[in-house]
């Protein structure tokens, strides 16, 4: 039994590298490393791609799915992520941020009203893998 908490109750589980949340559904389609946070007031799911826009970012998508379908996050631990560009060798332990579209970027938003959020490091720049560490920074005014 995991003592690290969910954003959820229950549904969740302790894999070696990660803590995972699989009972959310999804309001649109997904892929194997977009960046989701929750969604309010939507009949098909609570999960959407995230975006800087909102601080409710909650992981990343464990595999592809379709609207509709449920989707296993990743909150804690290592994830695969997309980008919104290639990361190099150079890039490797940097700060990698919430970006727009459910990716992930290397440079922080700095447009008003938008959150700056911590993803976590980059470890691995071909995969590319992060450790997770989602945390909000800052908000533009």
């Amino acid at each position: 039994m995991s003592l690290t908490p969910s954003f959820f109750s229950g549904g969740g589980r302790r894999d070696a590298e990660q803590v995972v949340v699989d009972d959310l559904i999804a309001t649109e389609n997904m892929q194997l490393g977009h960046i989701v946070r929750t969604v309010i007031g939507d009949v098909t799911g609570v999960l959407a791609k995230a975006e800087n826009t909102t601080n409710n970012v909650i992981g990343v998508s464990k595999f592809d799915v379709s609207s509709g379908s449920v989707v296993e996050v990743i909150q804690s631990g290592i994830a695969k992520v997309i980008f919104d560009s290639d990361p190099t060798t150079s890039d490797i332990g940097k700060r990698v941020y919430v970006g727009a579209s459910g990716v992930a970027t290397l440079t922080p938003t700095q447009t008003s009203g938008h959150y700056i959020i911590q993803l976590g490091y980059l470890i691995d720049s071909a995969t590319p893998k992060i450790v997770l560490r989602i945390d909000t920074l800052h908000k533009f005014s």
